[in-house]
């Protein structure tokens, strides 16, 4: 909590708009749900609009489009998304019951839409704040695609045995960083 507190009150001083950013993911037997997270952007999308205008068209083809150097990030955002600290307030979907601690990345529905065999799959189980895809790809982040052979590996094999080397892996992943931005 300390660590929950004190981002939530650099973004409150340092930028304007809400301190927590949510958006609709693709849940567990394929509700929707709000996904918490740190907000890392400027809320006025309008003044960094070519950035806004090429994220708007990836969208179409189901691509999450993610620049390395978005000028939307806030100066805080950048350290928050680098360290996936804004990703904490997931905690509170997990304790809602949305989201587990490990499964699935929980993905916007757009990213699904033109994949509705693979969807049905995925949500058979919780989305989580890490999994596979999280601990052996988060490069490649941009489409569902990157995430098929992931996500259906850990379906396919759950077990409490692959959900605690999912969880000894992720801080080594977040600590280097690697695909985060």
């Amino acid at each position: 909590s300390p660590i929950l507190i004190t981002v939530a009150i650099i973004i409150r001083l340092t930028s304007k708009g809400a301190i927590l950013y949510s958006n609709e993911r693709v849940g567990y037997r394929g509700v929707n749900f709000r996904c918490f997270k740190f907000r890392s952007m400027v809320t006025d999308q309008s003044i960094k609009k070519s950035d806004y205008e090429v994220a708007l068209a990836g969208q179409e083809k189901g691509i999450l489009h993610k620049v390395k150097n978005d000028s939307r990030i806030t100066w805080i955002g950048k350290i928050i998304r680098k360290t996936s600290i804004d990703e904490l307030p997931q905690l509170f979907n997990v304790l809602k019951g949305d989201m587990s601690i490990i499964g699935p990345r929980p993905l916007v529905p757009f990213m699904l839409k033109h994949l509705p065999e693979f969807k049905e799959v995925r949500c058979l189980v919780r989305p989580g704040i890490t999994g596979l895809w999280q601990i052996r790809d988060r490069v490649n982040n941009t489409s569902a695609e990157y995430m098929i052979e992931h996500d259906t590996e850990y379906i396919e094999n759950y077990s409490l045995l692959l959900d605690a080397k999912i969880l000894l892996k992720t801080p080594i992943v977040v600590i280097t960083g690697e695909g985060a931005y």
